[in-house]
């Protein structure tokens, strides 16, 4: 019956968690609207069944198709960029909700020319635009009659997917994610938005010559002598952890992952297996609210040999480990002032827990972080 792909709703932020807690309002002040001629057609179907006081006619505008630039920059016109949101909505259940109520038309927009345009019926007034509006791809609910201010759902069984500014920080946005799902009990997707900049597309841009490289990932034991060797090595040279302690770690048989490049190990990283001493010692001088044993896993030794940087060789590594982790809760820890570790950390979804504390090895502060997905 109905054409459509993708129901999606672009709005604030701020009108994002009054939906959450109302449901979606209609619309009725078509005097803001920029489109002079929808509003024009839309208040001549209001004169032509005024007759009816109750007949308050409101309309719900939605997209039909995937998100654009447009509608990200169209929505965010009057506010900050990053206030800007998307609803992804359950296309049948939302549907079927609109089937129920009689007094609520809804249809996808037809775009028509001046030549081409032909009104045969008045309700064709609040689902006809012009041809140069063609890009919106929009789908209208149109309340006809009655005075209900909201059209209210279940969030969890109408809403698919929910998306945030892609302008946000990973930390603005862990909070805002992390505030809905407990604030509105919320079961859907929340994701965050990659329309201003998408790392894997730059990645790919970059060219990556993945024939010269290959990755292996798997328990430290499995690993020869020499490669240990060299994965100490690096280790060594990137200051990652007290050299006097790292055989120690290797026999708790941590995965370890390792980034060849012409049979050369020039990348590295591990999910170590803290002990509960150590783990709760990090979590209490982050003064951190989460609880140390849901985290059994910790990411660390990250380092990129020099002359094989800036190739996109940390993110390989962490992607390969973070697949090992199947989804479990992880933590890991980095130096405040590491902002290149701490963009990659973000962008893998970890979100600083409690506070900067110093660090017992050096002098600089570290960070915690944990990826609770």
């Amino acid at each position: 019956m109905y054409r459509l792909n993708k129901l999606n709703h672009f709005t604030t932020y701020e009108s994002l968690l009054k939906i959450l807690k109302n449901g979606l309002r209609f619309t009725d002040n078509f005097d803001n609207w920029d489109d002079d001629n929808d509003s024009e057609l839309v208040k001549l179907y209001i004169e032509r069944h005024k007759k009816n006081p109750e007949n308050k006619v409101g309309i719900i505008c939605f997209m039909n198709d995937d998100e654009t630039i447009y509608h990200w920059t169209y929505f965010s016109r009057n506010t900050c960029v990053k206030e800007a949101c998307c609803i992804e909505f359950n296309k049948e259940k939302l549907l079927e909700k609109i089937a129920q109520c009689q007094n609520y038309r809804c249809r996808e927009v037809q775009y028509d020319t001046i030549n081409d345009v032909c009104f045969d019926q008045d309700e064709e007034l609040l689902f006809t635009k012009r041809w140069p509006y063609r890009n919106e791809r929009e789908f209208r609910i149109a309340k006809v009659s009655g005075d209900e201010e909201f059209f209210s759902f279940n969030n969890n069984e109408v809403i698919k997917k929910i998306t945030l500014s892609g302008k946000l920080s990973q930390e603005e946005f862990c909070q805002r994610r992390d505030y809905l799902r407990d604030t509105y009990n919320l079961s859907c997707e929340i994701n965050h938005s990659t329309i201003f900049r998408n790392e894997k597309w730059i990645c790919k841009a970059k060219n990556i010559e993945k024939n010269n490289m290959n990755i292996c990932v798997k328990e430290a034991k499995n690993y020869s002598s020499d490669e240990i060797e060299q994965f100490k090595m690096l280790l060594c040279k990137g200051e990652q952890v007290d050299m006097h302690n790292i055989d120690k770690l290797l026999n708790r048989n941590p995965i370890l992952a390792m980034l060849y490049e012409d049979n050369k190990i020039v990348s590295i990283g591990g999910l170590k297996t803290p002990t509960y001493r150590y783990k709760k010692k990090v979590f209490d001088n982050a003064k951190s609210i989460e609880d140390p044993d849901e985290y059994t896993k910790e990411l660390g030794w990250i380092y990129t040999a020099d002359g094989y940087r800036k190739k996109g060789y940390c993110r390989h590594i962490i992607e390969s480990l973070l697949a090992k982790n199947n989804d479990r809760k992880i933590y890991a820890t980095t130096q405040e002032n590491n902002s290149t570790m701490r963009k990659l950390l973000e962008y893998y979804d970890f979100c600083v827990s409690g506070n900067q504390y110093p660090s017992e090895r050096g002098n600089y502060n570290l960070r915690l972080y944990i990826r609770k997905k």
